[in-house]
């Protein structure tokens, strides 16, 4: 039996899946009455329409159907006008009818708007009384963005209206002034033949008319003589038409006013909101429309709109408060209102394609029965895709499987998001129902049995657009070459659709093996395992072509596989021929890899106090190391899978990771591997010459992280889970529950223990410079070296070693010996154990081989790095009897109570001299800073300091410690002195410091004022300045005795400056007053004087008695004075304002009173005669004539004279 036979309906019938609202084929018509799918909401949808045209139920004519692209609005908008039309009515209402009566009302959702049979027999009845006209028209269709918004609505509806009358639509002044006037004569008709004998085409009015309207006037004058030609062409030529809202419903009032009761006139106005698209005043005139045809032709006339959004979505897109009176007007304008939700494809189909006849049913009802099993176990996909789950199920999707109608969805919205369809391609009814028509038919002749794959769909959806026949073109073309072609090219169909669908669809169903098997089943009882081998060897060959990419989900245990682009299948060409890099390249790869997961990021470790370097060899490769005291061997190739032949050909110093075995077993990480290394190859090698390449290379870099991270994984397992060998022993067992950092810090110190047995001596021993120069500066404790505290086991084996020795033994050669295995001792320990020798005076260092003597300070800064300027050898004994006689002259000479170090003769030398800090480092520091400051203070008395200086500085170039205990008990008696005088010097300047240098600064800053006392002080000036030079003024009473002359010569200063500050005053007074009675004469203010008492302190202020006697001339400052005498000018009293009038009329008194302004006075050294004897009278008058007539000589020219 056939599948085709299984059909209630011929599946070979034509099928439109879009339905056109103006073809009206009756083939067409025939389809879409006979095989419309009603639903609840389409019945209910369209009686709520119908009987509010009948009984006009409703506030106003308009209807507002909505929903979105797959909702069936289009064919739910050409039924209605099926059951308008007289020609197709009877049918499409008999249908509806039929519809109604088969439906269980207890089944109903919403019964209060689902029709009776009474209710709607009785709405049939009144349409066939109707007589109904219908002007259907698409907004797209019929957009003129040339026109004003504001008026764009009544355009529109104004040019179908005269499209149906049969006027010209596209002028409309042509069609009200012109046609209408034409049509209302009734010559419309024989005005158009007679035009087209002229072989003018009205059909394209608007040109003829531009053309030649002088012919079109002449003609329309031959059928309407009355025609009033010069007015018509005059509102034509001006397009003088009101296209307002009022005046288009008048038209249309007056079209309907003289037609039936019965007769409705209905606008089918497609896609309204994609042409209101927010536009507020589009969708008020579309208001007003409806509310002013409503008032002007009552029920005759209404408007039915379709739109994918509802009334309310729309209104609100255009900016309308919802709480507006507009926007309740709007929504009021359209009271009936038809939602459609989007049709179920699935059942549409069913319904339409899929419905059996009886012969069909008993056939798959036995099939069903026999292979039930494998049918409801076979075709099984993850959770959400449906099977076949019953016999019924069976029966109404055979020859389909359940959940490729979902699948199909899925697809279909990502093909259109990727432009891989065609934009009328949508995952919505119309799409469907195409695919699952081609497809039915495409199987139509297979035998009983038989099932539509999966991949067959992509086959019925038809050609792809561009994107999707570039995309699918390559894997198509490398089928072509498989030993099965036609079954390769069913697997990339297959995998096509599933490798572009949405990522979240992608998670649910896997582009993998087990998915596409299923996908592909072309039969109920199909041999799945033979159809997987088959899908799994095209996969592997689509693989090696580059045509195929795998991936391996997150936590997954499975592959996913999708298509390489024409770009992408060169780049992954590339990377399969580029250089892998063999070992070398893999070991790179892989350093980081093991590294960091066992925190090997140094090759410096630390065991103990013991540091060593530790190499690391990956694939034989050093990945890190060079001069190394142990080796890492990252083993992934040997010949034997034996860890204990392994461990016998191992040498001592390697701990082998011995990975050979896990490695050798798994393949797929080699692959993984190897083709990253080709890729870092490509990466390095190949340029990138574009924007694609480098995004291609982008998206393969993240293949290659990919790759790294589960590589990285696999990796990390096997060095947690392989074998260790030490040496030649297998110390795995000694690292339980270790893993990463843990395991390898665990096994390195076992191989650290087996390599260096005696590295435990050295524990808790200096391990930096710093903590070694710190041990070795310490000081020695007393008892620290006696007999309870022998040579420790470390102490020991070096002296044991060094008595081997004769002479000196380099300290270099000897940390060597015990760096290497099997002590492993760091040099700062080794020093440390040798210098503990040291100190028990057992052992002694040797710099430069003795040329150089050094410090203990300059000792520890410098044995680290420079080792190789030390020797050891044997210490030399310093006598008990030459310590005891040291601390005796030690204390005697510092005079202490105490020596440091003791009785022991290193720390005596080490705290007395050596160390940085030692008494005697100090005293030179301290007296060195002394002499200073004698020598900046110019003190006499530095030599004492010098002496000092060189006596202890001597004993700092002693070398050695007997030759230092030496130095001072030979010097004792000499430093002793020494140090007392020093001591006195001290003393003095601690209790006399400030008086000495009172005295010094006295005599310093009076040499001057000395030379103003008198001769008979002068010897004891002398005397008290020879403290200046004098070197012991600390000597018996030498400093009270200079302390007496001190106060004699303070005094006698002291007076001599009092009284050459008094004589200044002396002098000043006697001219201050002589200067009063001058400016009393003139009656001139006191206060044109200076200050007296201000100049007077000016003049006394130094100390200094020379200074002093010159500022006791008083001739300045009495010259100024008397200049600002002269200077003064009294005040102008205010004059009355007669008198100012007068004297702005009497130039003659400007400038001339001078009454007010008092005489010029004059200091004036008289000129005296030559002759200084007088001896006559003559003599006498002579000498006072010429006195005289100076003085007269100021008088006469009007000034005062004031003789000096």
């Amino acid at each position: 039996m056939k599948i085709s036979e299984l059909y209630s309906k011929k599946i070979e019938r034509p099928f439109e899946a879009v339905v056109d609202i103006n073809k009206f084929d009756a083939k067409v018509v025939q389809t879409e009455i006979d095989e419309y799918v009603f639903t609840e909401e389409i019945i209910s949808g369209l009686y709520q329409i119908l009987k509010g045209i009948q009984y006009h139920n409703v506030t106003h004519n308009g209807t507002w159907i909505n929903g979105y692209y797959g909702s069936g609005k289009s064919h739910f908008l050409k039924y209605l006008k099926y059951c308008f039309s007289h020609e197709h009515q009877e049918r499409a209402l008999a249908r509806l009818e039929q519809a109604v009566n088969d439906t269980d009302i207890m089944t109903v959702q919403k019964p209060d708007k689902f029709p009776s049979n009474s209710d709607i027999r009785d709405t049939i009845e009144w349409l066939k009384k109707t007589e109904m006209a219908d002007i259907a028209f698409n907004f797209g269709d019929e957009d003129n963005k040339n026109e004003e918004e504001n008026k764009s609505f009544v355009h529109v509806f104004w040019r179908m209206f005269h499209k149906f009358r049969g006027y010209n639509r596209e002028s409309l002044a042509i069609g009200h002034y012109l046609e209408k006037v034409i049509d209302e004569a009734g010559q419309l008709d024989n005005f158009k033949n007679r035009l087209g004998e002229l072989n003018i085409d009205w059909d394209d009015a608007l040109s003829s008319y531009l053309s030649d309207p002088d012919t079109i006037f002449d003609v329309a004058k031959q059928f309407v003589p009355t025609l009033n030609v010069e007015a018509i062409r005059n509102r034509i030529d001006n397009n003088d038409l009101d296209a307002s809202v009022s005046n288009f419903c008048d038209v249309i009032s007056k079209f309907v006013k003289n037609k039936g009761e019965n007769y409705r006139l209905l606008f089918f106005a497609d896609e309204a909101s994609q042409y209101i698209d927010g536009r507020k005043n589009v969708l008020l005139q579309l208001q007003q429309l409806s509310a002013t045809l409503e008032t002007k032709c009552g029920d005759k006339v209404w408007i039915i709109c379709t739109a994918q959004q509802g009334l309310e979505e729309v209104v609100e897109g255009c900016h309308i408060d919802k709480k507006s009176d507009e926007f309740g007007n709007i929504i009021d304008r359209f009271p009936v209102r038809v939602p459609l939700e989007e049709v179920n494809s699935t059942y549409i189909t069913q319904k339409r394609f899929l419905e059996k006849d009886g012969n069909g049913v008993i056939a798959l009802d036995d099939l069903y029965v026999a292979n039930k099993t494998a049918i409801e176990g076979q075709f099984s996909l993850p959770v959400g895709y449906a099977t076949y789950t019953s016999k019924e199920s069976f029966l109404s999707y055979y020859p389909f499987v359940p959940y490729q109608f979902e699948l199909i969805k899925k697809v279909l919205k990502a093909f259109r998001s990727l432009e891989y369809v065609e934009t009328t391609v949508k995952d919505s009814e119309r799409s469907i129902l195409r695919i699952a028509y081609n497809a039915a038919n495409k199987t139509a002749g297979e035998e009983l049995g038989s099932v539509i794959p999966f991949d067959m769909l992509l086959t019925a959806l038809g050609v792809l657009a561009h994107n999707g026949n570039v995309a699918i073109q390559m894997p198509r073309e490398v089928a072509k070459q498989y030993s099965d072609p036609v079954f390769a090219n069913r697997v990339v169909n297959a995998l096509f659709m599933l490798c572009h669908m949405t990522e979240n669809d992608k998670n649910q169903l896997p582009g993998n093996i087990e998915t596409l098997t299923t996908l592909l089943i072309t039969n109920i009882d199909e041999n799945i395992k033979s159809l997987r081998d088959k899908v799994a060897d095209v996969i592997k060959f689509f693989g090696d072509n580059n045509i195929l990419k795998k991936e391996r989900p997150e936590g997954a245990n499975y592959d996913v596989y999708s298509f390489y682009t024409e770009e992408e299948t060169e780049v992954a060409t590339k990377i399969k021929t580029s250089p892998s890099g063999g070992d070398q390249a893999i070991a790179e790869m892989l350093k980081p890899v093991i590294t960091r997961y066992l925190g090997y990021n140094s090759s410096r470790y630390t065991f103990g106090a013991t540091n060593v370097n530790v190499g690391m060899t990956i694939f034989d490769l050093f990945a890190q190391g060079g001069n190394y005291d142990l080796m890492i061997n990252m083993k992934f190739y040997s010949d034997t899978d034996d860890v204990a032949h392994v461990a016998l050909s191992n040498v001592p110093k390697t701990l082998i990771f011995f990975l050979a075995p896990l490695w050798k077993k798994d393949k797929e990480l080699q692959n993984d591997i190897n083709w990253c290394c080709r890729f870092n190859s490509y990466m390095r090698n190949e340029p990138v010459t574009s924007q694609l390449r480098e995004k291609i290379n982008a998206d393969f870099k993240l293949k290659a992280q990919e790759l790294q991270a589960k590589i990285r994984a696999k990796i990390e397992k096997m060095l947690d889970s392989c074998q260790i060998i030490s040496g030649s022993d297998n110390i795995t067992s000694t690292i339980t529950g270790q893993k990463g950092n843990g395991r390898l810090k665990y096994a390195l110190e076992g191989h650290f223990n087996n390599v260096y047995q005696y590295a435990n001596l050295v524990t808790g021993l200096p391990t930096t410079a710093d903590q070694l120069q710190q041990k070795m500066l310490r000081p020695i404790q007393p008892d620290e070296y006696n007999a309870t505290n022998p040579l420790t086991d470390a102490e020991k084996e070096v002296d044991r070693y060094l008595c081997g020795k004769t002479g000196r033994y380099s300290l270099a050669d000897l940390i060597n010996r015990y760096k290497i295995a099997p002590y492993g001792w760091r040099e700062e320990s080794t020093i440390y154990v040798v210098n503990e020798l040291v100190r028990r005076h057992i052992r002694a260092f040797v710099y430069k081989g003795g040329s150089v003597k050094i410090t203990p300070q300059q000792q520890a800064n410098l044995i680290v790095r420079s080792k190789a300027d030390f020797e050891v050898e044997e210490a030399a004994e310093v006598p008990q009897s030459l310590i005891n006689d040291f601390i005796i002259a030690w204390k005697d000479i510092f005079n202490v109570q105490q020596v440091p170090g003791g009785n022991n003769s290193s720390q005596i030398y080490f705290d007395c001299k050596d160390s940085s800090n030692s008494m005697l480092n100090n005293a030179v520091g301290t007296y060195t800073a002394t002499l200073a400051e004698f020598s900046q203070n110019g003190y006499p008395f530095t030599g004492i300091c010098n002496k000092v200086i060189k006596l202890l500085s001597d004993w700092l170039k002693a070398d050695g410690e007997k030759a230092f205990l030496e130095a001072v008990v030979n010097r004792h008696d000499e430093a002793k002195a020494v140090m007392d005088e020093c001591k006195a010097v001290m003393g003095f300047l601690h209790a006399q410091k400030a008086r000495y240098d009172e005295v010094r600064s006295f005599i310093a800053s009076n040499e001057t004022n000395f030379q103003h006392l008198d001769d008979a002080d002068q010897p004891v000036i002398k005397r008290l300045c020879e403290i200046k030079d004098d070197e012991t003024p600390y000597a018996q009473d030498k400093f009270p005795s200079y302390l007496k002359l001190y106060k004699e010569v303070r005094g006698k200063l002291d007076k001599a400056i009092k009284d050459a500050k008094a004589a200044i005053r002396s002098e000043y007074e006697n001219a201050y007053n002589q200067l009063l009675s001058i400016v009393n004469g003139k009656n001139i203010p006191q206060t044109v004087l200076s200050q007296i008492d201000a100049k007077i302190s000016s003049a006394s202020a130094s100390n200094d008695i020379a200074t002093l006697i010159m500022h006791k001339d008083t001739t300045t400052f009495f010259n100024e004075q008397i200049a600002r005498i002269n200077a003064y000018r009294p005040a102008t009293p205010p004059a009355d304002d007669d008198d100012q009038d007068d004297n702005n009329n009497d130039d003659s008194n400007d400038n001339d009173d001078n009454t007010n302004v008092p005489r010029v006075t004059k200091v004036v050294k008289l000129m005296k005669p030559q002759k200084q004897i007088l001896t006559t009278e003559d003599d006498v008058e002579q000498y006072v004539q010429l006195l005289k007539n100076q003085l007269l000589s100021h008088i006469n020219n009007g000034e005062d004279v004031v003789i000096k």
